[in-house]
């Protein structure tokens, strides 16, 4: 990602409108599978470069990120309507922006972060301090240290796993940590919740058991605890 420069470093505006459009559609074209749209807001002119076939999931609240770049020689990448990086550029100097337009490719092994399906954990499992939720206008759970965009390492095509293996695949390694914290927690509510009916089973049947029954099973007991 790139950082924001001062106003000293700003490189000068691609200017004439038509110019502008010509050199994003050029550049979109070097990359695979790059979509864009072009708006006029007020006296600016926008640019918007999307992938054409953006990643799906199955009950996964996702975004098709997209880099936003304007007349002015302002661009920035966003994900869920969250800035992730900003730049400047030029018609030129245009090698931050390619930087950024190349993660879009739909090659570059670049995704967006899935989350976490936490409807699987949520009647079990106590709300983790660093568990994120999402609000309006979707829900959403993740890591608060969730990267939204990235690159996991050794990705495989989906159509050789399912839903869940592709999401699992495609979380960043904070979520990963998390989704492991939370199975162990899972897990641990379970076994306790197990010891607690195996108890309750054994003391609903003392209650109908004779004195004398009970008091015979309760000597077997002190003789195996010594």
């Amino acid at each position: 990602s790139t950082e924001q420069q001062t106003s000293d470093d700003l490189c000068e505006p691609p200017g004439d409108t038509d110019i502008f459009l010509h050199t994003i559609q050029n550049l979109s074209n070097s990359f695979t599978g790059l979509a864009t749209t072009a708006r006029q807001l007020g006296t600016l002119q926008w640019v918007f470069v999307a992938r054409s076939k953006p990643e799906m999931y199955s009950n996964v609240p996702n975004d098709n990120p997209r880099l936003v770049i304007s007349s002015t020689g302002l661009f920035y990448l966003q994900v869920f309507h969250c800035t992730l990086s900003t730049g400047m550029w030029s018609s030129q100097s245009t090698s931050d922006l390619k930087i950024v337009m190349e993660q879009l490719g739909e090659r570059s092994g670049y995704v967006v972060c899935p989350g976490i399906e936490f409807s699987k954990f949520e009647d079990k499992v106590a709300f983790m301090k660093n568990l994120r939720s999402w609000g309006i206008p979707f829900h959403r759970y993740d890591s608060k240290n969730c990267k939204l965009w990235h690159k996991p390492p050794n990705r495989v095509r989906k159509s050789l796993y399912s839903f869940d293996n592709a999401i699992h695949q495609d979380m960043c390694t904070p979520c990963r940590h998390l989704v492991t914290a939370l199975r162990r927690q899972q897990h641990t509510v379970k076994k306790t919740d197990k010891a607690a009916r195996v108890l309750a089973s054994l003391c609903a049947k003392e209650l109908y058991m004779s004195p004398t029954s009970l008091a015979k099973k309760r000597q077997n007991q002190a003789k195996e605890r010594t």
